[in-house]
């Protein structure tokens, strides 16, 4: 019974850690719509805001939540700012966000657009980006086909970022 009980500990424990790679979750009333600049609100589109956070280890790759997914289905995506939150990350950290195609075949929403993309003290923005014939794009979220955020070149733990995405219906 104790050895029963000493795995499935262990097996609890390398899925606490396997999954652990940080978070990107809604920040705010979500989504903001945009106003000209006589305070009507605007055809053009709207934006939601992200909060994405680094694990302990300055990992990040999250899946987005279903719930975040829905709201991005049916418009277009166009552009991502990011803006560094209260723990900045480092400076110059790539920033990648690719959808499932597969179950182990992502592909790249943002191309060479995210590299050194997040920085520690200012924002930066850039848009959607197809890799294949090199034009930047609207992206069309599919709720079915989750978005993953991730980074590579950071090394502050527990860092935090914004993401604000336009789009356009």
């Amino acid at each position: 019974m104790k050895r029963i009980i000493l795995a499935i500990l262990i097996l609890l424990a390398w899925a606490g850690i396997a999954s652990a790679a940080g978070t990107c979750v809604e920040s705010g009333d979500n989504p903001t719509r945009i106003y000209d600049t006589s305070g009507n609100i605007s055809n053009t589109g709207d934006e939601i805001l992200l909060l994405c956070t680094h694990h302990t280890d300055n990992s990040l790759s999250a899946e987005l939540s279903s719930t975040i997914m829905e709201k991005l289905a049916g418009w277009y995506s166009w552009q991502v700012i990011s803006f560094p939150g209260g723990t900045a990350p480092t400076d110059d950290t790539d920033l990648e966000i690719s959808e499932e195609m597969t179950d182990t075949i992502g592909l790249s929403l943002l191309g060479s657009n995210g590299t050194d993309f997040i920085d520690a003290t200012t924002a930066k923005e850039t848009l959607f980006y197809i890799s294949s014939i090199g034009v930047n794009i609207g992206r069309m979220a599919v709720p079915s086909r989750p978005w993953t955020v991730s980074t590579s070149g950071n090394t502050v733990a527990s860092a935090e970022f914004y993401l604000l995405i336009r789009r356009a219906p």
